[in-house]
């Protein structure tokens, strides 16, 4: 546990530099990927860690969905135990916006949820979920890690252009008592389909009249809340399952978005913040 409790708040890897002998504690490759770039299918223990992916979750089959049901305060109990009882593996979407092109790159966020820090913010939003409960209010909270990832990236980025800006999409756990939206012709029934043609990344015949119809319903009945987490940001390279502090990459404006270089050690090291 000890390499859990000395991990930063949040630790973040680019997903290029994940690899069998370069992944953070309690995750085990189940399929080759020894070299720095590799592509892996991992697999983990609930016990030990929390997976929940968005885009990655073909190669992370015991992740979780990013919208949580939620039915009674005892299953928010067991969630909330889960969660604030082991770490959280999540993966992120970054985009740079610079005037009319988008460059975008995928990172993993691995959170230390027993941070006090981290805990505290968490329980807040838990706590309100439980009040909701409590009156019998359709609800949905939202605990979200992407902007102060996205606000760490800007702030890394010492060369960006004025009209340049991040964003950050992924990195976000709903919890709701609300029927999920997991009925949608074309979009399947697993529940994490169903939302992810909310934002758009389901192109379903269906969707132009039925999502906005769901998003109505649901910005009527329900009561919507958003967390944004703030917490100290860490780009890191995980070696031996121990985290190794790296300066970010200086970020480039080409289609890239992002330059390196090796080291003797074959990992990456990074200039910049």
């Amino acid at each position: 546990m000890s390499s859990y409790t000395n991990a930063p708040m949040i630790a973040v890897t680019l997903d290029t530099y994940m690899a069998s002998n370069y992944s953070p504690p309690y995750l085990q490759a189940v399929t080759a990927g020894n070299s720095i770039g590799d592509k892996v299918k991992w697999t983990h223990n609930p016990s030990e860690l929390t997976v929940c992916m968005t885009s990655s979750k073909q190669d992370f089959p015991g992740s979780i969905d990013s919208c949580i049901k939620i039915t009674s305060v005892e299953d928010l109990d067991v969630f909330a135990e889960g969660l604030l009882s082991r770490p959280l593996l999540m993966d992120a979407k970054l985009t740079l916006r610079l005037w009319r092109h988008e460059y975008q790159v995928n990172v993993f966020v691995y959170l230390n949820t027993s941070h006090p820090v981290i805990k505290s913010q968490i329980l807040v939003a838990l706590n309100q979920a439980r009040n909701f409960l409590s009156e019998g209010q359709p609800f949905s909270i939202e605990i979200n890690f992407n902007s102060v990832v996205a606000a760490w990236v800007d702030y890394c980025d010492k060369t960006k252009f004025r009209l340049s800006s991040y964003s950050g999409t992924g990195a976000s756990i709903e919890i709701t008592n609300a029927p999920l939206f997991d009925d949608c012709p074309g979009c399947g029934s697993d529940a994490g389909q169903g939302q992810t043609c909310l934002v758009g990344c389901c192109y379903c015949l269906f969707c132009p009249i039925s999502c906005p119809i769901y998003l109505i319903y649901r910005q009527m009945i329900m009561a919507s809340k958003k967390f944004y987490i703030q917490a100290n940001v860490k780009h890191v390279v995980w070696i031996n399952n121990s985290p190794v502090t790296a300066d970010f990459v200086k970020l480039k404006f080409t289609r890239n978005f992002l330059s390196h270089t090796s080291v003797a050690t074959g990992v990456k090291t990074f200039t910049g913040v």
